[in-house]
């Protein structure tokens, strides 16, 4: 009886000792998953467009729970995390780096990490820049010629401005409309397209076949944090 006893006591000291560890983590889990909800909240509410904070700027981001647990600690980390458009994958078949399409002001890397006794728990997840909302003002503004000689190549420039300035990491889609037409040449950044009053057929190396002469505009359109813009450029007239 009094082998099982002992027997019987280190058994409920372990389940103790295991029940105040699962406790303590947790609670861990708790405080750092209320943590990364309360940084998601603070970014979506200040940060443009919603609101008059860069998404670069994170000085101001809460590192501490607003209701701390005794015998806890809680640290948070932030880093600037690149990430590619349209996927990884794609941007590195890419050798040259210059090429890849690399949204570098869009995203944070953001660690959690919680303390107590001698052990830790860390929470990490990206935190990306808020979608804009219905009533935003983003505006799409086009620069470049306002008219293309033949056998000549013009650049046009898109700048995506929001609330508070211009706004990081836009990757435009570009298009020509009118009577004129051309040859359209968009760099792989987003931000600039080329304009050639040319039309070239499809051999090595091509051959100019013809002319689109009359009026046109070059067209820059984008998903700017989840809201479809565009602006057009002023009228390009091809001779």
């Amino acid at each position: 009886m009094l082998s099982a006893f002992v027997v019987m006591s280190r058994l409920m000291i372990t389940g103790i000792r295991y029940e105040r560890l699962v406790d303590n983590e947790q609670n861990a889990i708790f405080l750092a998953e209320s943590q990364m909800e309360e940084i998601r909240g603070w970014s979506a509410k200040n940060h443009d467009p919603v609101g008059t904070v860069p998404f670069s700027n994170w000085s101001s981001c809460p590192s501490l729970p607003a209701n701390p647990l005794s015998g806890y600690t809680v640290a948070v980390n932030s880093t600037v995390q690149q990430i590619y458009s349209p996927c990884t994958t794609w941007e590195l078949q890419y050798t040259n780096p210059a090429r890849r399409r690399i949204l570098r002001q869009s995203a944070r890397r953001v660690r959690v990490t919680v303390s107590w006794s001698d052990r830790t728990y860390q929470l990490e997840s990206l935190v990306c820049a808020p979608v804009a909302p219905p009533a935003a003002s983003v505006a799409v503004t086009v620069s470049g010629a306002g008219g293309v000689a033949r056998d000549n190549v013009a650049t046009y420039t898109a700048v995506a401005n929001g609330p508070n300035g211009v706004l990081p990491d836009v990757l435009f889609a570009w298009y020509v409309y009118g009577v004129g037409n051309g040859t359209l040449i968009p760099e792989r950044d987003g931000a600039q397209a080329q304009l050639g009053n040319y039309m070239q057929d499809a051999d090595t190396p091509a051959n100019t076949v013809g002319y689109g002469t009359g009026p046109c505009l070059m067209r820059a359109l984008a998903r700017v944090r989840g809201k479809e813009v565009w602006g057009d450029s002023s009228q390009i007239n091809l001779p």
